[in-house]
Parts: C-alpha cells; structure tokens; sequence
C-alpha cells in the first residue's frame, strides 16, 4: 500500500456531506473529529487558468499549526483555505503569503518546497485517496506553474477509474499566491449527488531554500481543530 508523501500529515481528515448550502451556526454545532459536516456547493464560472473569486463561498476553513518537530515559521509565511464542491469535484481556494518564495526542481515531489495539496478520500474510505500538489510558478527557477496527482487509490479503483487527477489555477500576488485546486468526481467513479460523503484536507507546505527546514500549515473544518 503505498505512503503518502513526506511533509503531509494522515490525522485530520474530514468528513463531509454534500449540500446545496451552509446550516446556519454549522461551526458552533460541530465538535469531533468524527462527525460529518455539510459543504455547501459552490457556483464557478467556467474554468480558467486564473482561480475565480469565490465572493465569500465555500466553507471557511481552521488553520492548524504545522506538527513536525522541526517546523520553523518563516517571517511572513501563511495562508486562509475555502472548500466547496460543484458539478465538477471538490474544489479547495487557498491564499499564501509567503516572504521568500521557493518551489521544487523535482516534478514528482513538488511538496518539498512552495506549494498546495487538496486530498480527497472517496465516498468508500477503503477506496483510497487522491492527492493533488500543485505550484504557482513566476520563481527565478520554477518559471510556470506545475501540478501532479498522487495516487493513494486501491489498484481496483485505479483499474476501474484509470489515472488520478486533478486541475489547478494559480496567480502569484505581491505577498504570496492564490491557488485554486479541483480533484473531479471521475477519480471515484463519476458524478456525487447531493449527501454523498467524501473526506478533505487541504495542506500548504513552504520553504525557503533547498536545504532549510519546511514549513506546513494543515487546514481542518471548525470544529475540529482542538
């Protein structure tokens, strides 16, 4: 069974409910790891190389402090997520600031150095998990943008349903980047419907230089931080 990539953390996961729109107070009546919660869809227009501007939609997510022993916070180094879903997938948007940007050379483990993930579990916990890691590009080394999709799935699933996915929009900003990330329905076998369940997290990791420590902010739902 194959490990999911260094620097991402396993806890954390949660588990939502497809709905068409937020409970009212859905942060104050949620406690637990374990309970389900409703992420409301989301209305995009058509995709872009640019991430939209959500206008307040989606799920406000909890950022939680990094939890590897050797975490070092840069100066200016973190970011505020959103998530929703729409015909499409589980869409994450994720606002960086980050002071001294640097990416991988690796193309297959772009996790160690600037960069997003959103990883979705299917509706089946047993079926595995899609990971998607992307960049922003616009570095003096890293010029475009990169993206890769990390297959956790069964190989039952993988037979089934072929190569993992995922699509990506990123823009770089004056203290950071802003990253749109969507792993689609297909990776689980086609289009949700409303009160299917699928888990999520969103991560961001950072880092300064080749050598120098990581640093990485999980993102969980309220609730679920404690």
């Amino acid at each position: 069974m194959s490990r999911l990539l260094p620097g991402i953390s396993v806890g954390c996961f949660a588990l939502l409910a497809l709905i068409t729109a937020p409970p009212p107070s859905q942060a104050a009546e949620t406690t637990g790891i374990n309970q389900t919660l409703g992420l409301p869809q989301i209305r995009l227009s058509p995709a872009s190389k640019r991430p939209a501007d959500w206008k307040g939609q989606g799920m406000l997510l909890v950022v939680l402090a990094g939890d590897t022993a050797d975490l070092a916070p840069f100066k200016t180094f973190g970011a505020q997520a959103r998530l929703g879903w729409n015909e499409q997938g589980i869409v994450a948007w994720i606002e960086v600031s980050d002071s001294a940007p640097f990416e991988s050379e690796d193309n297959e483990r772009l996790y160690e150095g600037d960069s997003v993930a959103l990883i979705v579990n299917g509706a089946d916990p047993k079926d595995g998990q899609v990971e998607f890691v992307a960049t922003a590009g616009g570095t003096a080394k890293q010029k475009i943008q990169r993206s890769v999709a990390v297959d956790h799935r069964t190989r039952a699933m993988r037979a089934l349903h072929g190569a993992a996915i995922g699509t990506a929009a990123l823009r770089r900003t004056k203290s950071g980047y802003v990253a749109q990330l969507l792993v689609p329905w297909s990776n689980f076998g086609g289009a949700a419907k409303l009160g299917d369940s699928f888990g999520a997290r969103v991560t961001i990791n950072g880092r300064e230089t080749a050598t120098g420590p990581r640093s990485k902010l999980t993102f969980v739902l309220p609730g679920q931080e404690i």
